[in-house]
């Protein structure tokens, strides 16, 4: 009984632990930012032929390897430009789920409002350090 109770506050610890270290920095909409809604970069939702919103996401420090999910909207598009992952969305996205293989996971987040069409947003992530060691 008390290995189990030992092993459930590890386990529990552990996924506190994971949720530390992707943090929401800031959500902002960028108005003087037309990205989303000029020609070249416009990309257009596959349900109803709507521009998509674009969510500009950079980490500090910069980490590659993230991965997203807007629920059942679904994401249209997703490129890396620069030291940025631009993620094309419908409209009506409040909520976003982060992914790393080495960071953990940050699930569900509220975006604090729904995005709208053809606007374009910057998403801000603080991460913890991911380090590398190599054993000879």
């Amino acid at each position: 009984m008390k290995k189990s109770i030992v092993f459930l506050f590890v386990l529990l610890f552990s996924v506190i632990l994971s949720a530390q270290n992707i943090v929401v920095e800031s959500f902002v909409y960028l108005k003087n930012d037309l990205t989303a809604n000029r020609e070249g970069t416009i990309v257009y939702d596959h349900y109803n032929r709507e521009k998509c919103a674009l969510i500009k996401v950079r980490s500090i420090p910069y980490i590659d390897g993230f991965t997203f999910d807007v629920g059942a909207l679904g994401i249209e598009k997703t490129e890396i430009v620069g030291g940025e992952i631009w993620l094309y969305v419908p409209h009506g996205v409040r909520r976003i789920s982060i992914w790393h293989k080495d960071l953990g996971y940050l699930d569900d987040y509220d975006l604090g409002v729904s995005v709208e069409k053809a606007k374009t947003y910057l998403l801000t992530l603080k991460v913890g350090r991911v380090s590398q060691v190599i054993n000879e």
